[in-house]
């Protein structure tokens, strides 16, 4: 969300290719001079301001997960060390939870972004 210009548009489009009932985890890990757990909580509360805005409900804020959602979500969009993952694992996760077109979606709104 803190590379997109328009992280609500952004988060309106991905809110509409979630089946219903559907959950979106967003993960931030804050680096460089300054980073310290304030200035994780500060992104995490603008991070949840947008996903409400966007109209995603029964937000949640939490921090002590935030190094495993980012290394899934690393493996979910962009395939990092997926190779590490059993197939037999993968085909069943992929079949519990359809992808639904999210990598071409995803990759779109990339593009849109750039």
């Amino acid at each position: 969300m803190m590379f997109w210009r328009e992280p609500v548009a952004r988060l309106e489009q991905l809110r509409r290719l979630l089946c219903s009932g559907g959950l979106i985890a967003v993960a931030h890990q804050p680096r460089g001079p300054g980073a310290s757990d304030e200035t994780a909580a500060a992104n995490g509360r603008e991070a949840k301001a947008a996903l409400a805005q966007a109209g995603f409900g029964e937000l949640r804020l939490e921090s002590a997960e935030a190094y495993l959602l980012s290394a899934g979500a690393a493996v979910d969009v962009f395939g990092l060390r997926s190779n590490e993952i059993p197939d037999a694992v993968r085909q069943n996760v992929i079949q519990e939870y359809p992808r639904l077109g999210f990598k071409r979606e995803f990759a779109g709104l990339l593009r849109a972004e750039a």
